[in-house]
């Protein structure tokens, strides 16, 4: 499970879960005796995302593999206290977004420099 949390913002956001996903490996799904598939099986096998020429050259990846998780919502009026909602994590090599269904907000990341890290790292242990 890939758990990510706020590494910004004030000292009481920092450190609360944004998005958790669960990257085990895709299982076949399991049929019931009525010949239908489980939600949670439906929604833990997502079909990758395949790319069309144009984006393929751009990602340098034929496809962009999913994975069903869930994203804190602030916003979100959700069952849960917690906020969470419905989301994808989307993965291509040295980028990945995340996907608040709900709501449609889709934030990329990439790999930060070094010197980012660094900086993110002193500030962390010197609030600490």
């Amino acid at each position: 499970t890939l758990i990510a949390y706020s590494a910004t913002g004030t000292a009481l956001n920092r450190g609360r879960i944004i998005m958790k996903v669960d990257l085990s490996p895709v299982k076949p799904p399991t049929t019931s005796t009525s010949g239908t598939t489980s939600k949670k099986d439906q929604q833990k096998n997502l079909a990758p995302i395949q790319l069309q020429a144009q984006a393929a050259n751009k990602w340098g990846a034929q496809q962009l593999e999913r994975y069903a998780g869930e994203g804190h919502d602030p916003k979100a009026r959700s069952s849960n206290d917690e906020g969470f909602v419905d989301a994808n994590l989307i993965m291509s090599d040295g980028y990945f977004s995340f996907l608040w269904i709900p709501t449609r907000k889709h934030v990329f990341f990439s790999r930060p420099k070094p010197e980012l890290i660094m900086h993110m790292m002193r500030d962390s242990i010197s609030i600490d």
